[in-house]
């Protein structure tokens, strides 16, 4: 890994490792040992391809991704038992609801019926 300008080590981005990986820039000579990219984050003092890093920075990109991939859905769980959790309380809201709703029916129904005898 690098270091940036102002100390702190930079990670090579999933664009870069991919690149190094595929390495289209190798030259088609017998023995593949150079690399004509200069800019190469893995190219060597030699000018081979240091795949030890290579394999490194995939392997940690790798673990990022796995550690990413499963807070996020421990994350979506988390989101989807809350949404479970608010459509129980708003059904026995509604149900509560309903049922107060005929209750107010049957004594509004009942009142009715007693300022039916009166007249």
């Amino acid at each position: 890994m690098k270091n940036g300008v102002d100390g702190k080590v930079l990670e090579p981005t999933v664009e870069q490792i991919t690149a190094a990986l595929r390495c289209t820039d190798a030259p088609d000579t017998p023995d593949n040992l150079g690399c004509a990219n200069k800019k190469c984050r893995y190219r060597d003092v030699d000018g081979a391809c240091d795949i030890v890093s290579m394999c490194f920075d995939a392997a940690s990109l790798i673990d990022r991704l796995n550690n990413f991939d499963q807070t996020q859905s421990k994350l979506a769980l988390e989101r989807c038992q809350r949404a479970e959790a608010q459509l129980a309380a708003s059904q026995r809201q509604l149900r509560a609801a309903v049922e107060e709703s005929k209750y107010l029916h049957d004594r509004i129904a009942w009142y009715e019926g007693v300022e039916d005898e009166k007249s």
